[in-house]
């Protein structure tokens, strides 16, 4: 017997190894037109990466329901690839979207941003800018997601500049960026040398306010630090969470492959 979707949390933290069976009890939900919340996504995606066997078993899932006629819902496949994201493994990754098309599935805008997704994790710049220049050869548009994806690239290759642009490209869009997206450029502003350029850290703290964004409250402590440091000419120590005090210094795939 499968467990209900609803039973997913109780199920994992009693039996951990039945991941796979909430993957048949979402493949079957997903098939029967049910659809799933981002957190029950998320529990699963993280449920498998714990053992790279259970992505391979989620996916013969998947090819065992297509041999037998059956529909393979995209979204399946999708937590196939986040979850190889989540390990993180790029092979297995590109090698599940190479077999979409055997399951009778083409990729949509979250099979790529989950690519991308293992990308970063697995620090594979090359791949990444392969994979979005296919996207944009095939019209593949972005959504909040992929931006905060090529911000991400962008720091990590030591790229800020072109982190800014792509922010304001997804602006542009009108889109909200994801609060990831701004935690990564404001962290930039205040761990800038020698002085944390505060007053940018600050207006893009309100830029995420404005967008209804969840705002971390260490972020505001470290963004309200900073801006005092500045103020009063002393040093800022980036993530000192205890905050300024009297007479010490302040806080402050052959794709992927080729």
């Amino acid at each position: 017997h499968l467990p209900p979707l609803s039973r997913l949390p109780e199920v994992w933290s009693c039996r951990p190894t039945r991941h796979v069976d909430a993957f048949r009890a979402a493949l079957r939900a997903l098939q029967q037109g049910g659809d799933l919340s981002p957190r029950i996504g998320e529990l699963l995606s993280t449920g498998l990466s714990r053992d790279p066997s259970h992505v391979d078993d989620a996916y013969y899932e998947l090819e065992e329901e297509a041999k037998r006629g059956g529909a393979v819902p995209l979204k399946a496949a999708n937590l196939v690839v986040l979850s190889c994201a989540r390990i993180p493994d790029l092979d297995r990754a590109f090698a599940t979207w190479a077999e979409l098309p055997k399951l009778g599935l083409s990729p949509d805008i979250e099979t790529y941003n989950a690519l991308l997704s293992t990308c970063v994790r697995a620090r594979e710049f090359s791949s990444a800018r392969r994979l979005l220049n296919r996207m944009e050869a095939e019209g593949v548009g972005h959504n909040a997601t992929t931006y905060e994806h090529r911000v991400a690239l962008h720091m990590m290759s030591g790229e800020p500049q072109g982190a800014f642009v792509v922010y304001r490209e997804c602006k542009d869009a009108e889109l909200a960026p994801p609060q990831g997206m701004y935690h990564a450029l404001i962290n930039h502003h205040l761990r800038r040398k020698p002085r944390p350029n505060a007053a940018a850290a600050a207006e893009l703290l309100e830029e995420m306010k404005a967008d209804h964004t969840r705002v971390n409250m260490n972020l505001q402590r470290n963004v309200a630090d900073a801006v005092a440091a500045v103020a009063e000419d002393r040093e800022f120590v980036f993530g000192n969470r205890r905050g300024p005090q009297e007479g010490a210094r302040g806080p402050a795939s052959n794709l992927a492959r080729a």
